[in-house]
């Protein structure tokens, strides 16, 4: 992953969404994915969180889901399945209606199984209601290990956090984590991904490179 550049009004327009593009022309990279959080990561953001159209359930009995931001190839790329509805998409910019995706594990734990799309979620951000609107289900995934089973999860679309925002600087402002689906050896694809960060911005650091099937095999 790499760390973030807080000086910048908004990283994600100032440099993911540059980098996105300069990595979507290199030779060899056929997706470029881009979340808060990857697969076997042990860190969390977790948002207690519940239906809109119910009353706040007393706070032993909020299940919390992992937050995370992601871009739109993100499930694309890492080959996560949109089982019902949509990913993310262009029309989901920043400005309009706040939307989220959630794995099958979200709607049987958070919402008992009830039909997801269009389901309108709420959460208390330091006392301000906020709301998203489900567009999207994805399959489970093992997030922490491959022995773990699937907690519940809801994406947010990257483009739609806005710097100043309190989910922009938990969830976009910290880290992010660039994931590409690639033909080039994994050397090659590294070098590719450190010479274009280096080429937006030459002081931002990366703290690991390592392949997805590296990553499985050390969670084993």
């Amino acid at each position: 992953w790499i760390g973030g550049d807080k000086k910048e009004p908004s990283i994600v327009t100032g440099f993911y969404d540059p980098l996105q593009e300069k990595l979507r022309h290199t030779p060899g990279i056929q997706s470029v994915g881009m979340a808060t959080i990857r697969p076997f990561t042990s860190s969390h953001f977790t948002l207690d969180i519940w239906p809109a159209d119910q009353p706040a359930p007393p706070k032993k009995d909020i299940v919390g889901a992992a937050a995370r931001a992601s871009n739109a190839d993100y499930f694309r790329t890492m080959g996560i399945a949109v089982t019902s509805g949509r990913g993310f998409q262009e029309t989901d910019h920043a400005g309009a209606p706040l939307v989220a995706v959630v794995n099958q594990a979200f709607v049987r734990r958070i919402l008992n199984g009830r039909e997801p799309l269009g389901l309108r979620l709420k959460w208390d951000d330091d006392n301000k209601a906020l709301t998203a609107t489900i567009v999207g289900t994805i399959a489970d995934i093992h997030q922490d290990s491959v022995r773990a089973g699937s907690a519940p999860e809801i994406y947010f679309n990257l483009e739609q956090l806005l710097a100043g925002q309190d989910m922009y600087s938990i969830l976009a402002g910290f880290h992010m984590d660039i994931v590409v689906r690639t033909r080039l050896a994994p050397d090659s694809a590294f070098r590719a991904i450190r010479d274009a960060v280096h080429q937006l911005n030459p002081n931002l650091a990366f703290a690991e490179q390592t392949t997805m099937q590296q990553v499985v095999e050390d969670s084993l």
